[in-house]
């Protein structure tokens, strides 16, 4: 590899390392045929660390033979999740009284937080009637062919008709649903469907799966979010009554900021003062793997913006900065750098370094293991950012670092050939 090959390699790299962190902040958009990139800034608006909330209080009576409120705050969670985008929701209960913590802005549609509280609180009984929709159908039990047992799973489906994009939530069913549906209901013609006991919106009955639509409305795409919500979870075995709403002033998010961008600035700093162009490839390494990391936060909705998961970010950013440093000072500063070439001196450092790595990665990863299936609203995040952090940050330091440093070699070549000359003299 030539010197220009170097350069224009290590330019590529930056250039794309560049590209990525604007495309990072771009604003949502729907990718395949179902997924929803949600960008690092909507993240942000959605954690209660970096902006306003809205704290609810609900009275709650159980259903009947129900002893506690632990799965109906389960069935809560998931729904804020899937349908509105919010992720580690604070949801308590004592006394009788559930109290959720839900940011004020966080949801696709920009929905208020007391709007989509209002909706997603609801029981969520789904229920499919043999009843023809129209104008004056009216709600029967006698006439209900297919409940939540009925219900495999639901997922929700764009699709545009002339310039306009509707939204229908498509349900798969059980054998047994399938055989009452294909008794019951004639395909092409609309049916109701119910929530808690009241007309809802229509579904028509093709292919052996339900087609629920919202068509015709500006909320479709929300409706359909939270309809597949109430199916893919069940309903509540509790039934919320709203007490009290209030609205909380958003934490003090700008030391986050200001200690992660201090950390990360000054990481560049050592590396590109103390190890010159392999340094500078290093800190260009580093950038990517917090893009990455970011980028990839976005899009399996990782819960990374709330305290424990920010703190844990921050660590594993340190852990992926030290053995970087570890390698890069095995080739730069250590007593036999004055008697063999750059090159010797990168193979011999990943040679020292490449089992403690793994070793002090697989110590990480197993911690966030641990944490991860430990079910509290504190551990849980902190678990998921150690277990992708560690993998990523073994990558980084064993895999990107090892390329960098081959891609700077004939710029560092002429480095050392002076220190020998130096030393000999």
């Amino acid at each position: 590899m030539t010197k220009t090959t170097s350069i224009v390699l290590l330019c590529i790299v930056t250039v794309i390392v560049l590209f990525l962190g604007v495309f990072s902040f771009i604003p949502d958009f729907e990718y395949g045929e179902y997924g929803v990139y949600h960008s690092p800034l909507n993240l942000i608006q959605k954690s209660m660390v970096f902006t306003d909330s809205v704290k609810a209080t609900y009275q709650v009576a159980l259903d009947d033979g129900t002893e506690s409120f632990d799965n109906a705050a389960k069935i809560l969670a998931r729904r804020f999740e899937q349908a509105a985008g919010y992720y580690g929701v604070d949801i308590s209960f004592a006394d009788g009284v559930a109290t959720i913590v839900l940011p004020k802005t966080a949801n696709e549609n920009k929905s208020t937080a007391d709007h989509i509280l209002e909706h997603l609180t609801q029981k969520g009984k789904v229920e499919i009637l043999s009843t023809s929709y129209d104008s004056g159908a009216t709600y029967s039990e006698d006439s209900v062919v297919l409940t939540q047992e009925h219900f495999r799973r639901a997922r929700v489906q764009s699709y545009l008709n002339d310039d306009t994009t509707l939204y229908v939530c498509r349900v798969k069913l059980t054998s047994d649903g399938e055989k009452l549906a294909n008794e019951s209901f004639t395909s092409g013609t609309p049916y109701v469907c119910a929530v808690d006991g009241e007309i809802h919106t229509w579904m028509y009955f093709s292919g052996n799966e339900l087609q629920i639509t919202f068509a015709g409305t500006d909320e479709s795409r929300e409706s359909s979010e939270i309809l597949a919500s109430f199916i893919n979870n069940g309903a509540l075995d509790a039934t919320l009554t709203l007490d009290t709403s209030d609205e909380i002033v958003g934490g003090n998010h700008w030391i986050f900021f200001a200690i992660f961008g201090a950390l990360v600035v000054a990481s560049w700093c050592v590396l590109i003062v103390r190890y010159r162009l392999l340094g500078f490839a290093g800190a260009v390494t580093q950038t990517l793997a917090v893009i990455i990391f970011t980028l990839f936060a976005s899009l399996v909705h990782l819960e990374i913006f709330n305290v424990g998961a920010a703190i844990a970010t921050v660590l594993v950013y340190a852990f992926m900065t030290v053995f970087t440093c570890l390698m890069f000072e095995k080739i730069y500063h250590n007593k036999e750098s004055q008697s063999k070439n750059y090159a010797w001196l990168r193979k011999n450092a990943f040679a020292n370094v490449w089992k403690i790595n793994l070793i002090a990665h697989a110590i990480l990863l197993v911690v966030g293991i641990i944490l991860w299936v430990i079910p509290t609203a504190v551990t849980a995040p902190v678990g998921n950012v150690f277990v992708y952090g560690s993998i990523l940050s073994l990558v980084v330091t064993l895999l990107i670092n090892s390329l960098c440093a081959i891609i700077v070699t004939p710029l560092e070549e002429d480095h050392f050939g002076v220190r020998k000359v130096a030393a000999k003299k």
